[in-house]
C-alpha cells in the first residue's frame, strides 16, 4: 500500500514537471531574423492595397461650409462620428453585389475594386457636379474587423481602425496567445470571391514578416490551435484523478479489512 502511493507521488510530480516545460523554439516569436541589440533591421513588406469588394460597407461624410446643403448628401450627422460600430454599419453604404453605392442627390457608383483613395476620389468628382460644389468627401471602410478564436486571452471580433492592421497587432488586442498556443501553425482564413481560402502562418519565423498575409483584410479569421502538451497535460490531468481514486479505494478496502479482523471473535 505504501509503495502504491509512493510511486503514485513521484510519477505525478516527475509527469507535472516535465509537461510543463516548452522549449524557448516553441514559444518565442520572429526567430532567425538574424536581428541585432541596438541595431535596426529593415525588413521590406509593402502593406498591400485593398480593393473593396461586395458587401463592404462604407462610412460617407461630405463637409461644406453650409451644413444645411450637404445634410440630404449623407446619412450621418453632419459633425457626429459614431464610435458604435453596430450604429456606424447602421448608418453606412452596403456595397451591393454588382458593386455599386446608390446615394441620395449623387447617384449610383461602382466603387468595387477601387482602392479607398480611388473610391473618395470619384465620389468627390460626382459631389462637385452637384450644387454642393464645395464640400470635400470623407470615405472610410467600416467592416474591417477580425475574428480570433482558439488559444488566445480573449476570443472575439475585433475593429480595426487602420488600414495597415498587422497579424501581431489582432493577437494583441485579443490579449496575446495563452502559455499552450500553437505559434506554428496559425490559421489564416480568407474570404475570397471564390470562396475561403486557408493559409497556415508560422509567427515563430521572422520570415513571416515578409509573406502578403501579415497584413489583414477586413473579415479575417484567425485559428489558434493548442500544442500537443496542453492535451497531454490534460491526459495527466485525469491519469492523476485515477490514481487518487485507486489509492483511496485501496485504502477504503485496507481500513475495511482491519476493522473487520478487529470485530472477528477470537476461539
Amino acid at each position: 500500500m505504501k509503495n502504491h502511493r509512493l510511486f503514485t507521488l513521484i510519477f505525478t510530480i516527475l509527469a507535472l514537471g516535465t509537461s510543463g516545460c516548452l522549449s524557448s523554439l516553441k514559444t518565442d516569436m520572429l526567430q532567425g531574423g538574424g536581428f541585432k541589440v541596438g541595431e535596426p533591421t529593415l525588413v521590406e513588406n509593402k502593406a498591400p492595397i485593398y480593393k473593396l469588394q461586395p458587401s463592404d460597407v462604407l462610412s460617407i461624410r461630405i463637409k461644406s461650409l453650409d451644413s444645411k446643403q450637404v445634410e440630404y448628401l449623407s446619412l450621418e450627422s453632419e459633425g457626429v462620428m459614431n464610435v458604435n460600430p453596430a450604429a456606424t454599419f447602421m448608418s453606412g453604404y452596403s456595397v451591393s453585389d454588382s458593386g455599386f453605392i446608390h446615394m441620395p442627390g449623387v447617384g449610383k457608383m461602382k466603387v468595387a475594386g477601387l482602392s479607398l483613395s480611388e473610391a473618395r476620389d470619384k465620389i468627390q468628382q460626382r459631389v462637385r457636379q452637384t450644387e454642393v460644389g464645395d464640400a470635400t468627401v470623407f470615405l472610410t471602410l467600416v467592416n474591417f474587423k477580425v475574428s480570433i478564436v482558439g488559444e488566445v486571452a480573449r476570443p472575439d471580433q475585433y475593429y480595426a481602425y487602420n488600414n495597415q492592421f498587422n497579424l501581431i497587432e489582432a493577437i494583441s488586442m485579443a490579449g496575446g496567445f495563452t502559455d499552450f498556443a500553437n505559434r506554428g501553425t496559425v490559421k489564416l482564413v480568407r474570404q475570397t470571391l471564390r470562396g475561403s481560402e486557408v493559409t497556415i502562418l508560422d509567427l515563430r519565423s521572422a520570415d513571416f514578416l515578409t509573406s502578403p498575409y501579415y497584413y489583414l483584410q477586413p473579415n479575417d479569421m484567425i485559428v489558434v490551435d493548442a500544442m500537443k502538451e496542453k492535451h497531454q497535460r490534460g491526459n495527466l490531468s485525469t491519469l492523476v484523478i485515477i490514481n487518487t481514486l485507486v489509492s483511496g479505494i485501496s485504502a477504503t478496502v485496507a481500513i475495511v479489512s482491519i476493522i473487520q479482523r478487529n470485530n472477528t471473535p477470537v476461539e
